[in-house]
C-alpha cells in the first residue's frame, strides 16, 4: 500500500507529484464541498428562514465562506505538493504562493468579521428600537449621535488596521518610516507594524467605549431608571479616562520616554499658563459639571436671557439649543461662574408678570378686574394659585401695574404673555382706558423788567 502511494504520477519544476498527495488533496477538497455544501448553506438557509438574514447578505456571506475554504484548500495543496517557491525572490518582502493566497485568505477574512460584526450591531440596534426599553431610551436623541454609525466605523476601522498588520506581516513587509532620537543612545526606528499597532490601540478603545456605555451600562441605566443627564456625565467621563489611557499605552508602546514627555509638558503648560487661563478655566469647568452634575444633559436652561434645552457638555465648551432652533455654544465657565436658571428644577408652576400702565385718572377697580379676567381667561394660565394684580407705584405718567399668573408651560411663555398683551389693549379699548405715553408739561417764565 505504502509502495503505491509513493508511487510518481509526474513532476513539477523538480517536485514529485505521487498518488498519496493527489488522493490527500482530493480527500482534502471534497471535506472542504461537504462543510460548505451540508453546514454553511443550511444554516445560512436557517437563518434566512428566520428572518434574521436578508437574501443579499446570505449570498455574500455564502461567497465570502467559499472564497475561504478553497484558499484553504490551496494553501495545504501547495503545501502537500511542494509547490512553495520563491515567485519574485527580492530583499524587501517575501512573495511565494502559499504567500499570496495567506494574503487574499486575510482580506477575505477581515471582509467576513466586518460583515459579522455590521449584523450583529444593526441587529442589536434593530431589537432596541422595537422594544420598550429602547424607547424609553432618548440618550441618542437627545444628544444627536448614532450610536450604530460609531460602533460600525469604529470595528471597520480596527478591523482594516488588524488585517493590514496581518497583511504586511505574512508578506514580511516591515519598512523603517522614521527615526525617532530621544535623549538616551538608542534611536528608535518607527516602523510599519507600529503604526498601524498604535492606530488599532487608539480604535479599540473607542471600541470598548461603545462596548460599555451601549452594551453593559445601558442595561444598567434603564433598570435603575437613571436620568439622561446622569447618563451622559458618566458616560463622557468614562470616554475621557478610556481616551486618556488609550493614548498613554500607544505611547508606550512607541518606546517614548514618559519622562521627558511628562516634564515637557510640564514646562509648555507653565509657558501657556497664562496666555491660556480662560481655556484651562472652561476645561476644569466642564469636570466640575460633570462631577457635580448640577445641570444635567436635557434640561432646559436660561443664560444671558436665552431659553434652550442642553444638548451636550464637552470638555471646554458645552452645546444649548434655544427655542428658535438655534444652536449657540456657550463656554463651560459661565455655566459654572454665571447665573443659570434652570427651568428643569421649578416646582411643576412658575410665576410670570405682565407688567401695565393706565393714565390718571382711570379707575383703579375697573383696570384691575380687566386684568384678572384676561388672565383667567387664558387656557395656559393656572386657575390655582389664582392670578393677583399689583398696583406698584404711581409713575412719572402713568399709574403702574403688575398682573401675576402661574403656568407650567415655561418654554413658550412670551406667546402667553403676548396673547395677554393682546387682550388687555383690546379690553381697555373697549372700556375707554388709555395707557398713556411719557410727557412733560414745559413752563416758560418770562421776566418782567
Amino acid at each position: 500500500m505504502e509502495d503505491f502511494l509513493n508511487q510518481l504520477l509526474f513532476t513539477i519544476n523538480g517536485t514529485a507529484i505521487t498518488i498519496g498527495k493527489v488522493i490527500a488533496v482530493c480527500g482534502i477538497g471534497i471535506l472542504a464541498f461537504l462543510f460548505q455544501s451540508f453546514v454553511v448553506k443550511r444554516s445560512l438557509a436557517y437563518y434566512h428562514h428566520k428572518g434574521s438574514l436578508e437574501s443579499g447578505s446570505s449570498r455574500r456571506i455564502e461567497l465570502l465562506v467559499f472564497s475561504c475554504l478553497l484558499l484553504i484548500f490551496l494553501i495545504i495543496a501547495i503545501n502537500i505538493f511542494g509547490l512553495n517557491q520563491d515567485l519574485f525572490p527580492n530583499r524587501f518582502f517575501v512573495l511565494k504562493g502559499e504567500v499570496i493566497l495567506k494574503g487574499i485568505f486575510i482580506i477575505q477574512i477581515a471582509r467576513l468579521i466586518h460583515l459579522f460584526f455590521t449584523r450583529l450591531i444593526n441587529g442589536y440596534y434593530q431589537r432596541r428600537i422595537i422594544s420598550e426599553e429602547g424607547v424609553s431610551n432618548r440618550l441618542q436623541d437627545l444628544t444627536k449621535e448614532n450610536p450604530n454609525k460609531i460602533a460600525n466605523s469604529s470595528i471597520k476601522v480596527a478591523v482594516i488596521l488588524f488585517a493590514l498588520f496581518l497583511f504586511f506581516q505574512n508578506f514580511q513587509f516591515n519598512p523603517e518610516l522614521i527615526t525617532l532620537h530621544q535623549d538616551t543612545d538608542k534611536p528608535f526606528p518607527l516602523k510599519l507594524s507600529t503604526v498601524l499597532i498604535v492606530g488599532l490601540i487608539l480604535t479599540l478603545g473607542r471600541v470598548f467605549i461603545w462596548v460599555l456605555t451601549q452594551l453593559i451600562l445601558l442595561t444598567y441605566y434603564q433598570r435603575n431608571k437613571i436620568n439622561l443627564g446622569t447618563q451622559f456625565a458618566i458616560n463622557q467621563l468614562i470616554s475621557y479616562f478610556i481616551y486618556v489611557f488609550a493614548i498613554l499605552t500607544a505611547l508606550h508602546f512607541l518606546q517614548i520616554n514618559m519622562t521627558v514627555f511628562w516634564g515637557g509638558l510640564a514646562a509648555l503648560l507653565v509657558g501657556v499658563g497664562l496666555g491660556l487661563q480662560q481655556t484651562f478655566n472652561d476645561l476644569f469647568s466642564g469636570l466640575l459639571l460633570l462631577f457635580e452634575r448640577g445641570i444635567e444633559v436635557g434640561e432646559v436652561l436660561e443664560i444671558d436671557g436665552k431659553i434652550g434645552s442642553l444638548k451636550k457638555i464637552g470638555l471646554r465648551t458645552s452645546v444649548i439649543e434655544s427655542r428658535d432652533n438655534v444652536t449657540i455654544i456657550v463656554p463651560n465657565s459661565k455655566l459654572v461662574v454665571n447665573n443659570v436658571i434652570n427651568w428643569s428644577h421649578y416646582d411643576d408652576k412658575v410665576r410670570f408678570t405682565v407688567k401695565v400702565g393706565v393714565a390718571y385718572g382711570t379707575d383703579t377697580a375697573v383696570v384691575k378686574k380687566i386684568l384678572l379676567e384676561t388672565a383667567k381667561e387664558h387656557s395656559f394660565v393656572l386657575k390655582f394659585p389664582s392670578p393677583t394684580v399689583r398696583f406698584t407705584d404711581f409713575g412719572n405718567s402713568s399709574l403702574d401695574f403688575e398682573l401675576l399668573f402661574y403656568s407650567k408651560n415655561f418654554t413658550i411663555i412670551e406667546d402667553i404673555k403676548s396673547d395677554i398683551r393682546f387682550e388687555i389693549d383690546r379690553k381697555f379699548r373697549e372700556g375707554s382706558i388709555e395707557i398713556p405715553f411719557p410727557q412733560r408739561d414745559v413752563w416758560i417764565r418770562k421776566d418782567s423788567k
